[in-house]
């Protein structure tokens, strides 16, 4: 009798653990100040964000913060689902599928604060080398262009370390990555460096989910789901205003 029990009792349990099984998701991100980060609150605002939203839809996110080319690699090839703040690039699509959900960022050229303040093409910075975010899909954008030489590092403190100290000419990054990370470690270089103006282009940053899960419409539907529930909640503005994003 005992064993007819037990047999019933998996029978009855297993779908629900099957489900609860399925509702567990990894999210890869790397440290990108202020939008994700290993050392700010809740991983940044674009991560507290996205966990709020998938959480409200009935997710267990587990966040994992490592170099971004890691990042990267491991949510094409499935071992995450998800993978924060990526760009919009046709190549990519291949593996992530895009929400509808995006933040809107400006990416700038950096220099040593000089004479020249505008940016019309990349040609007129030639002949330069440029620093870039390694996995970066300025990488494949750039490389094409013989009169410029790029120099890639794991994490954009770096880059920003390597422009201060006059290692390349131009920094190619969010401004808004660069002004919180300027803030916060190099206050005595503030002055030192300058955004070449207009932006290089307005990026829009994702959430993406690698389409190597079988369930990565539902879940990105579930995203998208999850952010008109927080907006709508108010907890949206909250996490921006607890992060001094304005």
């Amino acid at each position: 009798m005992s064993q007819k029990i037990l047999i019933i009792a998996l029978i009855v349990f297993l779908p629900i653990v099957t489900i609860a099984e399925q509702k567990k998701i990894v999210i890869s991100g790397t440290d990108w100040e202020p939008y994700t980060g290993s050392n700010l609150p809740e991983n940044g605002f674009f991560t507290e964000i996205a966990v709020n939203s998938l959480e409200k839809t009935g997710y267990n996110v587990e966040i994992k913060i490592v170099p971004w080319k890691r990042a990267l690699e491991t949510t094409k090839l499935g071992n995450s689902d998800g993978l924060l703040g990526a760009s919009f690039t046709e190549e990519r699509t291949q593996f992530f599928h895009y929400p509808k959900y995006y933040w809107e960022s400006a990416s700038h050229f950096f220099m040593k604060r000089g004479k020249q303040k505008t940016f019309t093409t990349i040609e007129g910075l030639c002949p330069a080398t440029i620093g870039i975010l390694a996995g970066s899909f300025y990488e494949e954008r750039f490389k094409k262009i013989e009169c410029i030489k790029l120099d890639s590092a794991p994490a954009v403190n770096l880059n920003i370390k390597k422009l201060i100290g006059g290692r390349f000419d131009y920094l190619i990054e969010s401004k808004d990555s660069v002004n919180y990370i300027m803030k916060k470690e190099f206050p005595n270089d503030i002055d030192s460096i300058q955004s070449l103006l207009p932006p290089y282009e307005i990026d829009r940053i994702f959430l993406v989910f690698s389409k190597k899960n079988p369930n990565y419409q539902q879940i990105s539907d579930d995203f998208d789901k999850g952010v008109k529930m927080i907006q709508d909640a108010g907890l949206y503005e909250e996490i921006l205003k607890k992060h001094g994003i304005h």
